[in-house]
């Protein structure tokens, strides 16, 4: 994850330095976050899920 965000964030100073975006590219770098968070949130949601799993098994 955090290797995704230092190539967003050098995509977006490469941006930044030579000629100004336009709307594609930062659809495109828009997408690739929405992506990533809709990725971690999903591993989020099964961790979670297996932990609530487990603590509920523990429960006599």
């Amino acid at each position: 994850m955090l290797r995704l965000f230092a190539t967003l964030q050098t995509l977006a100073s490469s941006i930044r330095d030579g000629e100004r975006g336009n709307a594609a590219e930062y659809a495109l770098i828009l997408g690739i976050v929405a992506l990533g968070i809709i990725v971690g949130l999903g591993v989020l949601a099964v961790a979670l899920n297996n932990f609530f799993v487990d603590a509920a098994g523990e429960i006599p």
